[in-house]
């Protein structure tokens, strides 16, 4: 069977250095399939911003996502510091048997050698020790080594899931010009707090009422809040995420989540099974409720 086009963009953004703060990699590559594609993107620093000014509307929908993946921003060949939710007591369990093997970019995503963290720092578990035998120029990147990509009848196994899928995902419908949002958005820094959509909603960059829709496309731990509320698990299909830890959608506005119900309407007019859960974690979603 035919691979398709989610899974083709999904496969290749595995091997783009994605690491919190420099997504020049991400960048350069989302860019590029934009232009051929025939769009244009707006960098404001912390968001690729396509804007489709065919669908001009009195109710905008915003589409987003975000680049960033956990990893680790070298200083040089010495040490590193650890970005985004990587885990920390699972790497200290790791590092209790051997050390954890890296590959090692350029800042713009060049392949420069190979290298190991050796120990995470006693005081500051972000701070790990690298040993490897190149040189590393300030903010280079690393990565763990392992298969970036595998695929079965059942599942596809990979590096960057949060939020590769939801790259590959608007990547392959703005292909095929199949998105009829107003701003599809790709953020580029969430791993670190959100900071792209609180500068996006703080600012109201793209000029929302409370009246627009927002969409964010992610792939989260789910945990839910209480099992007498509307509860998912991993096992039954997509979610739609009504919360963040401490943070109800849409909670200062005494209006109807319209967002939701579209999602709703279109995934039983599509025949897709969604689950509706109230979950904890934090996503872009969050700063578009505080905002209002």
């Amino acid at each position: 069977m035919a691979k398709s086009p989610s899974l083709k963009h999904f496969e290749a953004i595995q091997h783009v250095p994605s690491v919190p703060f420099v997504t020049v990699g991400q960048i350069d590559y989302i860019s590029k399939l934009l232009k051929n594609s025939g769009y244009k993107a707006t960098n404001n620093n912390y968001s690729l911003i396509v804007n489709d000014p065919s669908n001009f509307g009195k109710q905008k929908l915003v589409i987003m996502c975000h680049t960033d993946h956990p990893g680790m921003v070298l200083k040089d060949n010495h040490e590193g510091l650890l970005l985004g939710s990587v885990g920390i007591n699972r790497l200290e369990e790791l590092l209790k048997s051997s050390p954890i093997k890296i590959k090692i970019f350029s800042k713009s995503g060049n392949l420069l050698g190979f290298g190991e963290i050796i120990r995470l720092d006693e005081t500051n578990k972000r701070k790990a020790y690298i040993k490897t035998n190149i040189a590393v120029p300030t903010n280079s990147l690393g990565q763990y080594i392992f298969k970036y990509y595998k695929e079965s009848d059942k599942k596809v196994s990979v590096y960057n899931a949060d939020n590769g899928i939801s790259v590959a995902t608007m990547l392959a419908l703005l292909s095929e010009n199949k998105f009829e949002s107003q701003y599809d958005v790709f953020n580029l820094h969430e791993e670190v707090h959100q900071i792209s959509s609180w500068y996006l909603a703080k600012n109201n960059t793209l000029g929302l009422k409370s009246s627009d829709l927002i969409v964010n496309l992610e792939c989260l731990k789910i945990e839910n809040v209480d099992k007498n509320l509307s509860s998912a698990n991993y096992n039954d299909g997509l979610v739609l995420q009504l919360s963040n830890t401490g943070c109800l959608f849409g909670y200062k506005s005494t209006a109807e989540n319209m967002a939701e119900k579209l999602v709703k309407y279109i995934s039983k007019k599509e025949k897709i099974h969604i689950q509706t859960g109230v979950i904890k974690d934090s996503c872009d979603s969050r700063p578009f409720s505080y905002f209002k």
